[in-house]
C-alpha cells in the first residue's frame, strides 16, 4: 500500500494538490513513506455548511486531478468492478472463521445470497459501457480525506487510487461526500467540475 501511495503521489508532485513524497524505503523488512507535513484540518472536523461553502474549490481540485493525469486509454470497467466488489465480499469482510459461523443464521444466508446476484447485474451493465479515457482517480474521496488551511485544499490518502474513468470517480465522490442529499449543492459541484475540466467531452463517455 505504501508503494502504491508513493507512486500515485509522485504523479501529482507538479500540481501540488496532495502531500509531496519526501522519502520512501525499507528498513528491517518494514516499508516506510515520509511525506510533506500538511498543517490542515480535514473537512470531517468542520460542519456540513463549511463543506458546502467550499464545494466549488473541491470540484476544481478534483477536475484538475483528472485533467492533469488524463490519458487516451481504454478503461476496463469490469476489471475495476471486480476489484472494487472484492473488498465488500462477505467472506473477505468478516473473515473465514466468522463467515462460516454466520452462515448458520438464516437471515445471514439470505443476505449473502444477494451478493452474487448484485455482482451479476453490475457486470452485465459493465459490458454495455465503453470508456476511451482514464485518469488517476482517488475513488474514496470523503470529507476526512480533504484538508483545508488558509483557503487552500489538498487531497490525501491515495493508497487505493488507480487509473480509471474520471466520471466514475466523480460519481463516487458525490456519494462519499453525501452530495446526493442536497440537489442544490450537487448541481453546483457537478457544474463547477464540468466547466473547469477542459478536456472532458460527455458526448464521448
Amino acid at each position: 500500500l505504501l508503494l502504491k501511495e508513493k507512486n500515485n503521489l509522485s504523479k501529482l508532485k507538479e500540481i501540488k494538490i496532495s502531500p509531496q513524497v519526501e522519502a520512501f524505503g525499507e528498513m528491517d523488512g518494514v516499508s516506510y513513506l515520509l511525506t510533506s507535513f500538511e498543517h490542515g484540518v480535514s473537512f470531517d472536523k468542520f460542519s456540513i455548511s463549511d463543506l458546502n461553502f467550499n464545494i466549488r474549490s473541491i470540484a476544481n481540485h478534483l477536475s484538475y486531478l483528472h485533467e492533469y493525469t488524463q490519458k487516451e486509454k481504454d478503461f476496463c470497467l469490469k476489471s475495476f468492478c471486480e476489484d472494487y466488489l472484492s473488498r465488500i465480499d462477505p467472506e473477505y469482510v468478516f473473515g473465514e472463521e466468522l463467515y462460516e459461523e454466520l452462515k448458520s443464521s438464516k437471515k445471514f444466508k439470505n443476505f449473502v445470497g444477494f451478493y452474487p446476484k448484485i455482482k451479476e447485474k453490475i457486470f452485465t451493465q459493465c459490458e454495455s459501457i465503453d470508456s476511451k479515457i482514464s485518469s488517476l482517480c482517488h475513488l474514496n474521496l470523503d470529507s476526512s480525506k480533504i484538508l483545508y488551511r488558509d483557503g487552500q485544499i489538498k487531497f490525501i490518502n491515495f493508497h487505493n487510487s488507480r487509473e480509471c474513468d474520471p466520471l466514475l470517480d466523480l460519481a463516487l465522490t458525490c456519494f462519499h461526500l453525501k452530495l446526493t442529499e442536497n440537489n442544490h449543492i450537487l448541481n453546483i459541484f457537478l457544474n463547477q467540475y464540468l466547466s473547469s475540466h477542459r478536456k472532458i467531452n460527455l458526448n464521448e463517455n
